[in-house]
């Protein structure tokens, strides 16, 4: 649940832990069939903040959204979050630099195009090569993200409260 403590982001979140995040992509009250969610990554790096990893489409390409928040809970169009891995927070440098490795230009290897969704798979892909992330099967991980963003679009649509904060049942957590 979250902290009734000035400053402390949400109990529920592990220092440390790295996250799918995800968020609500459409202006209409009608889920669609598919989760047309927002993809990004976040890892908890003290009881205070963490760092988000996103890119947004700027019409003619993609930007880097990357930085620091003491927010993570606080979007309204937030839908939730999935531990998938662990980094310790004084290597979060280390976690900087693979998501920077990938230019923003480049459709990720296995996939049709760049997208939230595929720039994120691609990322936890090499994550999963640093051993970050702890994963065999990346498809199962993006249908495990998928299926919880469409439990829960609705709520996050109707701005329920607090936010999902779970586990994947895909990788394997320290």
């Amino acid at each position: 649940m979250a902290s009734g403590q000035p400053g402390i982001v949400d109990e529920r979140l592990v220092v440390g832990g790295i996250y799918i995040i995800l968020f609500l992509r459409t202006k209409s009250n009608d889920q669609p069939d598919a989760c047309n969610c927002h993809w990004g990554l976040y890892h908890h790096i003290d009881p205070m903040s963490g760092v988000k990893y996103h890119i947004k489409n700027m019409g003619v390409g993609w930007i880097a959204d990357h930085g620091l928040t003491r927010r993570a809970m606080g979007s309204m169009f937030l839908i939730g979050l999935l531990r998938i891995g662990h980094c310790a927070p004084q290597d979060r440098g280390r976690l900087q630099t693979i998501v920077e490795s990938f230019p923003l230009n480049q459709v990720p290897p296995g996939y049709g195009s760049l997208t939230c969704i595929t720039w994120t798979l691609h990322i936890v892909n090499l994550f999963r090569r640093h051993q970050y992330v702890r994963c065999d099967d990346l498809s199962a991980l993006e249908q495990e993200a998928t299926n919880m963003g469409m439990a829960h679009w609705g709520p996050a649509y109707d701005n329920v409260q607090p936010r999902p904060i779970s586990d994947s049942r895909v990788c394997k957590l320290a």
